[in-house]
């Protein structure tokens, strides 16, 4: 399937990529096999490390007590680090809120990051939630929050703000031919199990290898190949993506194609099948491991 990546320096400056740079990547839609390749949305820093398995983490040299946000209306309050993630009409997002002492330092405004964040977005009309996008936001840098709770996204075409310690509101548009509409997903704090990013080798039962990534700190499993066996018995080939979700599962279901996958942090098992088109000899089981 299409995929399109750019990198692009800190602040939206276009340069090549570089320890603490911002990296902009826009993949293609998983659900759809054989898809052009989509618009991109602007996204942020260069290498990503793992995510952490619990939603209160403290970064070294975190400093306790941690200071607060100050909301335009209502009490301050200080948010949970850690994995953040909500729904949008079926459509998933997740990032990590760190406390980094290295980010600028602004008046009002406590050096709060987000990083790691993975959105899926519908990209086809009429809109299925097996049919998507994804945008990512990664780095070892996180993008420092904005001023009064913002979430300091508009620049990669996201809106919101932290609410209170444990709620935010994410927004962003959409546009697949003629549907088009604004997805709003309720962030809240969540523990993650780890899974660790890097390359990853899949081994079919009938000896057929292949490699995949996994990124945004556990998030997100690109560039799965089909097997030749499915090929073989329906004709569908390609490539999918999966949204790795909190538990470790990630699943795609389409009229021609099911995936099912678990993961743990340095292995995984799955199956797939032709969702009853053309294929009789039942689910073809994987299993992955990182390389």
């Amino acid at each position: 399937m299409g995929r399109l990546r750019w990198i692009a320096g800190q602040r939206g400056e276009g340069r090549r990529a570089a320890t603490g740079s911002t990296a902009v990547a826009a993949v293609a839609a998983a659900g759809a096999l054989g898809a052009g390749v989509f618009a991109a949305v602007p996204m942020s820093s260069a290498s990503t490390p793992p995510s952490t398995t619990t939603s209160t983490l403290p970064m070294a040299g975190v400093v306790t007590p941690k200071p607060a946000i100050r909301p335009h209306k209502g009490k301050s309050f200080i948010p949970v680090l850690g994995n953040w993630e909500g729904t949008a009409n079926g459509f998933p997002a997740s990032f990590d809120l760190r406390y980094d002492p290295k980010l600028p330092v602004r008046r009002g405004v406590p050096q709060y990051g987000i990083t790691q964040l993975v959105t899926l977005r519908p990209s086809t009309c009429p809109v299925t939630r097996s049919h998507y996008r994804e945008t990512l936001v990664t780095g070892r840098i996180p993008t420092e929050i904005g001023g009064f709770g913002s979430l300091g996204l508009t620049r990669f075409g996201f809106a919101g703000s932290f609410t209170k310690g444990t709620a935010a509101a994410l927004s962003a548009h959409y546009h697949s031919g003629s549907c088009s509409g604004t997805q709003v997903w309720h962030m809240r704090p969540v523990t993650r199990s780890q899974v660790d990013d890097g390359m990853w080798r899949l081994q079919f039962r009938d000896g057929e290898s292949d490699t995949f990534d996994v990124q945004a700190g556990g998030r997100l499993a690109t560039s799965i190949k089909l097997p030749q066996a499915l090929t073989a018995c329906n004709g569908i080939e390609g490539n999918v993506d999966l949204f790795i979700a909190a538990n470790g599962q990630a699943q795609l279901s389409q009229r021609d194609v099911r995936v099912t996958m678990s993961f743990s942090r340095k292995t995984a098992s799955g199956q797939l099948d032709a969702g009853g088109r053309g294929c009789s000899h039942g689910p073809i089981h994987f299993t992955a491991k990182i390389v």
